[in-house]
């Protein structure tokens, strides 16, 4: 049986595009969006929080309910930060399809993965150049093939930005608890790095809508053992993910003359979801108000944390009780 089910649906015209979406919600009240050229993905609520909270951002009401979108540097800035939509290849792929149908040409995505390498452990950076197309939304966008493929100048660009970090191929899929022994085995000894869980589709997505488009982990758990070993909250994860966040006083990274964003850059990125961040020379401890507002942050210095350490109540609050993700099985 074919995949997908209507052989050869890639010759045919769709019934509707993201232009068609865009008009459609435009005449009953979504108002006009700014002139973007680049995008950053976030897929964890509090992360982009931190991300405004640090920067000069210009607000208005994103696609979904309760969605806020945000432009980097206030109205006139050509950056959007995008999060708030979930996780998943469909609803990654939807935000990239309206993103592209909003004049947007390049997309950065930032992410954790599990490792399926022993070399690649906990807090190990990757930067995505292909991923194996295990979920469904790359096979409505491209004919049946193994992988697909980031843009390779987008993608060197982020490569050449990252320190100790490896260029290789993940594996996509939509089913984390359906990860099996026998896959898992087999990718290892494919050589494939890590896996995750919206590279392929949007990789796909962006070959046809003529996107630049790239992508980097920190990996966060791992199968290599053939067993799952979830380090969600482990302090290697939180280096990786500053690792890979600071980015703009070495390279341009979205291209067109515009550096990474300074937030991001000083690893108020998705380091953010596991408690630190770094400014300047001064490390800082990122903590919720109260346990009532879980997503509302102020900084600590960490000279605190480290003088608290001996508690292990104080230290169970670095967690605060999710992992990086958001409560995300796997990845």
């Amino acid at each position: 049986m074919p995949y997908p089910q209507f052989e050869g649906k890639h010759v045919h015209d769709a019934l509707y595009s993201p232009n068609d979406s865009l008009e459609y919600e435009t005449r009953h009240g979504l108002g006009a969006f700014p002139a973007w050229d680049s995008a950053i993905l976030f897929y964890q609520r509090r992360l982009l929080q931190w991300v405004v909270q640090s920067e000069p951002t210009a607000s208005r009401a994103g696609w979904w309910a309760d969605q806020t979108v945000f432009t980097l540097g206030g109205e006139d800035g050509r950056i959007a930060l995008v999060g708030d939509f979930g996780w998943g290849a469909p609803m990654a792929a939807l935000v990239l399809e309206r993103l592209g149908a909003l004049g947007v040409s390049r997309v950065v995505s930032i992410g954790t993965a599990g490792s399926l390498q022993r070399h690649i452990s906990i807090g190990h950076t990757v930067v995505c150049d292909r991923a194996v197309r295990d979920e469904g939304v790359s096979h409505h966008y491209l004919p049946p093939g193994q992988f697909a493929h980031a843009s390779p100048q987008l993608t060197a660009r982020l490569h050449a930005a990252m320190d100790q970090s490896t260029l290789g191929a993940s594996w996509t899929i939509d089913a984390p608890f359906r990860e099996t022994v026998e896959e898992a085995r087999h990718y290892q000894e494919a050589g494939i790095l890590c896996v995750e869980m919206e590279a392929a589709a949007l990789m796909a997505v962006a070959e046809v809508r003529g996107i630049q488009f790239a992508t980097a982990f920190a990996i966060s758990d791992s199968l290599a053992e053939l067993q799952w070993d979830p380090q969600f909250r482990a302090p290697e994860t939180t280096e990786g993910l500053q690792r890979l966040s600071r980015r703009d006083r070495r390279t341009r990274v979205v291209a067109g003359g515009q550096r990474w964003p300074t937030a991001v850059a000083r690893g108020r990125s998705r380091a953010a979801s596991c408690g630190t961040s770094r400014r300047a020379d001064r490390t800082e401890l990122l903590r919720p108000v109260t346990r009532d507002h879980p997503n509302t942050f102020r900084t600590v210095p960490l000279r605190r944390r480290e003088a608290s350490a001996s508690r292990p109540r104080r230290a169970r609050s670095l967690g605060y009780g999710r992992p990086p993700t958001d409560g995300r099985p796997g990845r």
